[in-house]
């Protein structure tokens, strides 16, 4: 295909495509400071959400003049630059760039393209210059990165659940220079979206091994999903360019079902109108997608919600209410809060579509001969996304109605968790009471005991030190026959001896009141730091 010539500012803009998104045509419209920080962003991300050229793996399918879908996949950058029609590098000396040779086939009537990985937290399998490349070829809308920054977590961990938005940028008139690209079949007049959905699947067990062996086959366990989505829709050529973000493949197999390769799309693609009417049935279908499976998911917590409440196990008096229990009704409570939040994001971005398309077909630059047909098939798909609405407002309302449920089951386990600690507390302090008693009693014999310890004391050091003899026995054949007391020797001894002990039990008593009012300042200090510990 011969070259088309293609506005200065648009060529300079993808021929620096690695420095995407600061270089863009319209960078005006996003301000210099807001590209530096996305780009730097983008930078810093690349480890985590791309990978090596050699992995690359980008699912692709354009709708051709005459109809005919053709899916093809991409594994490298090559693959991506040749499909893109970019000839600026015949071979691989790398000549220098010719402005005329970086475009050589125009935009089909639609393309998709998938940016798949294998799960959210995993990367996208493109290289950061291929993403580079090919945003910058559509000019896509710097604001989408915000979106795929969900995708590659580090940690392994979806972190990125909470994120809801949705984005737009509308220009239907006035078209600025480098947006219009004739060659292209680029008029300039467009508008663009950004938004996410999420649903909930049934996880594979046998993808682990370890979480199938912990876990019954027959219980299922459901993953929240969410894919990220980027549409522009040329009101002057009808062209369209759809852009997933899609773990696991799930928007592509849609796609695949709605455009399928085996069919002729030539009347949903020929003229305005028609292709306007498929880019909201594309919509349509990707809402079915998001209200997918939270029905089944909903009613499976419901189940083990109920069998909590029914296990009679857990409500007999004699059984042994513990802290496991109360980890699992929590995971169950975070699951179902999990569940609303995604369902309420879900919700507020379907109801934002509505209102898009049911103000742009009211906007006075919306293609006049077009408007009054689009407007009549915006109002048909809008119906049908307020059934969708509805669905997930209902979803919601029983959700909410099980995190109540799971809430008074939360509170009655805490209950009988406490009731059992203030048993075992009660038990507890019978036995203490117990043992205080006997300590008690051990204590005063052992009061009584020291006293006549410290009684005896002195007088038996006093005996022992000075061999006093008060009374001595010499047998029946002494001089004064069987005894001999002396009274000089008891004298002897109870002057000694009767000191002695009062010395002793002053100086024993004494250090016994003089830790007691050590104690008792302690006491003080404590509670000049503590106020109140003193009646606890």
């Amino acid at each position: 295909m011969a070259r088309i010539e293609l506005p200065t500012v648009f060529a300079k803009s993808y021929q620096d495509f690695e420095k995407y998104p600061s270089k863009l045509a319209l960078r005006d419209t996003y301000g210099a400071l807001e590209l530096r920080a996305i780009r730097n962003r983008l930078n810093e991300r690349a480890a985590d959400l791309f990978v090596a050229d050699s992995d690359t793996f980008i699912q692709v399918k354009d709708v051709a003049d005459d109809g005919r879908a053709q899916k093809k996949n991409l594994f490298s950058d090559a693959d991506l630059k040749e499909w893109l029609g970019d000839k600026s590098f015949p071979d691989s000396s790398d000549p220098p760039r010719q402005i005329g040779d970086i475009a050589s086939k125009e935009d089909p009537r639609c393309r998709f393209i998938s940016l798949v990985n294998d799960s959210v937290t995993h990367p996208l399998h493109i290289t950061l210059k291929s993403l580079r490349r090919l945003f910058a070829y559509h000019q896509v809308s710097p604001i989408f990165l915000e979106y795929l920054d969900v995708y590659g977590s580090p940690s392994a961990e979806d972190r990125e659940l909470r994120f809801s938005s949705f984005r737009t940028e509308t220009s239907l008139v006035d078209a600025k220079v480098g947006s219009i690209i004739d060659g292209l079949r680029r008029s300039g007049r467009k508008y663009q979206m950004c938004y996410n959905l999420k649903t909930v699947a049934e996880k594979d067990l046998s993808e682990n091994k370890i979480e199938k062996k912990k876990k019954d086959p027959s219980e299922k366990s459901w993953k929240i999903r969410q894919s990220v989505f980027h549409h522009q829709f040329d009101v002057g050529s009808g062209t369209q360019l759809w852009i997933f973000g899609d773990p696991h493949a799930a928007i592509k197999d849609r796609v695949a079902n709605l455009v399928s390769d085996q069919v002729n799309h030539l009347s949903r693609f020929d003229s305005v109108r028609a292709s306007f009417k498929t880019s909201l049935e594309v919509h349509l279908d990707i809402g079915r997608w998001s209200t997918t499976g939270w029905r089944s998911h909903i009613a499976s917590l419901e189940t083990k919600v109920e069998g909590l409440k029914s296990d009679s196990k857990f409500m007999n008096e004699k059984s042994d209410v513990n802290t496991d229990i109360l980890i699992r009704v929590q995971s169950y409570e975070d699951k179902t809060n999990d569940t609303i939040m995604a369902l309420e994001s879900n919700a507020d971005n379907l109801e934002s579509l509505i209102r898009f398309y049911s103000d742009l077909v009211k906007d006075e630059h919306f293609p006049a001969l077009e408007q009054d047909e689009c407007s009549k098939v915006v109002k048909r798909t809008c119906s049908q996304i307020r059934e969708l609405v509805y669905e997930t407002r209902m979803h919601i309302r029983r959700a909410t109605i099980l995190v109540k449920s799971i809430a008074d089951r939360k509170t009655i386990f805490i209950q009988l968790i406490q009731s059992k600690a203030a048993f075992r507390a009660e038990r507890l302090s019978a036995t203490m009471w117990r043992q205080a008693e006997k300590s008690a009693h051990e204590t005063i014999a052992m009061r009584v005991i020291t006293v006549v310890t410290l009684i005896y004391l002195p007088p038996t050091f006093v005996s022992t030190l000075f061999s006093t003899d008060i009374v001595k026995y010499q047998g029946d054949n002494g001089p004064f026959g069987g005894e001999m007391f002396s009274l000089l020797a008891l004298q002897r001894w109870l002057q000694v001896s009767l000191p002695l002990m009062f010395v002793t039990l002053v100086a024993t008593f004494g250090w016994v009141w003089y830790d007691g009012l050590k104690i008792k300042a302690r006491e003080r200090r404590l509670e000049e730091t503590i106020p109140g510990i003193s009646g606890i």
